[in-house]
């Protein structure tokens, strides 16, 4: 899957009539960045899945980083909400932020 967030119910339904072959990666990225600037690959953690109510949109690609910032551009704990950037060899020239 790509481009926007997957959902956690598609990936099960898809999984109970597929299995785990071909492999679904849960990839996310922005027009600004490269098609894909995160992945989350939700056979690497089979338990998990099925505890989570969300999938995940993973972590970054090589040469990419991924930042969740407050609106005074500070970093935000985990599970707190904040806004997306993204930086990195795969970002377009020129944009300064990306948020989501």
């Amino acid at each position: 899957m790509g481009g926007e967030k997957a959902s956690h119910a598609t990936y099960l339904s898809w999984r109970d009539k597929v299995g785990t072959y071909p492999r679904w990666l849960n990839t996310y990225g922005p027009t600004e960045t490269t098609v894909t600037a995160t992945v989350y690959d939700p056979v690497a953690c089979p338990e998990a899945i099925e505890a989570i109510s969300e999938l995940p949109i993973g972590r970054p690609i090589d040469n990419t980083q991924v930042y969740i910032l407050d609106r005074h551009l500070q970093p935000v704990s985990i599970g707190i909400p904040g806004e997306l950037y993204i930086g990195g060899a795969g970002f377009l020239q020129g944009i300064s932020t990306v948020q989501n």
